[in-house]
């Protein structure tokens, strides 16, 4: 009787715990065309701090207010360090289209030719790219989020979260010529394990980042994210 009141008492500090302060990190190791986002094998380390707070809840579900702030938000993005044409054309290139330029970020790291030479016999021997890559770094803050948690009252819960904010970088993300300042949203599941008044969760999230065209271009970065974050749990 003594042990089920106890668990009885530990079930409900779980499910009535009122706010909680945490740190994450977070990793995408590349991007693709997953929904809306088009730039290519871009990779993403975060590290930051987030915030939450209880809006409603029972023992079986419950509902909390999620920010967060990234002042670490490092993006790596394919470049061009060298092109090459698959035959010799010294002598005899005539002109030259739509090669990109070496040391440019490029929205598509890609195998297939990056552009073409005209030879003097008319004739056309396409360029391929040789792809290296430069660093970008950022602020990224999500102050609008929400998370939905199951079995509130178990240690192993169960969550869905959806975050909306904003990423202020050093020059234009992905390439040039987009902008600066692009949005930021993410939503997915996860797994959080509660112990005492510590919490350790693991979530699987799908990203997008874009300027929502106020730059000149707006490819998008999509990406499948691992966060993990680390919290500390208070009931008042």
């Amino acid at each position: 009787m003594y042990l089920l009141r106890i668990r009885s008492i530990a079930s409900r500090a779980r499910a009535g715990r009122r706010q909680s302060f945490g740190v994450f990190s977070s990793f995408a190791p590349n991007s693709s065309h997953i929904l809306i986002g088009d730039a290519e094998k871009r990779r993403v380390w975060t590290a930051g701090l987030e915030y939450s707070h209880r809006l409603w809840g029972n023992d079986s579900l419950r509902l909390d207010y999620e920010g967060s702030v990234s002042p670490f938000f490092q993006e790596r993005d394919p470049t061009v360090v060298a092109t090459y044409p698959t035959v010799s054309t010294v002598g005899l290139i005539s002109y030259v289209e739509a090669l990109p330029s070496i040391g440019e970020r490029v929205v598509y790291a890609t195998n297939n030719p990056v552009g073409y030479v005209g030879l003097g016999d008319g004739s056309i021997v396409y360029v391929y790219a040789v792809y290296g890559s430069t660093k970008t770094y950022a602020l990224a803050i999500s102050p609008l989020g929400a998370r939905v948690s199951g079995f509130s009252s178990h240690r192993l819960q169960p969550t869905f979260s959806a975050d909306l904010g904003m990423v202020f970088s050093s020059r234009d993300l992905p390439v040039d010529g987009t902008a600066s300042s692009n949005f930021l949203f993410s939503f997915g599941p996860g797994m959080q394990l509660i112990q005492g008044s510590s919490a350790i969760r693991l979530e699987y999230l799908y990203r997008h980042m874009s300027n929502a065209n106020s730059g000149d271009y707006n490819p998008g970065v999509d990406s499948g994210v691992f966060r993990l974050t680390l919290s500390r749990l208070r009931t008042r």
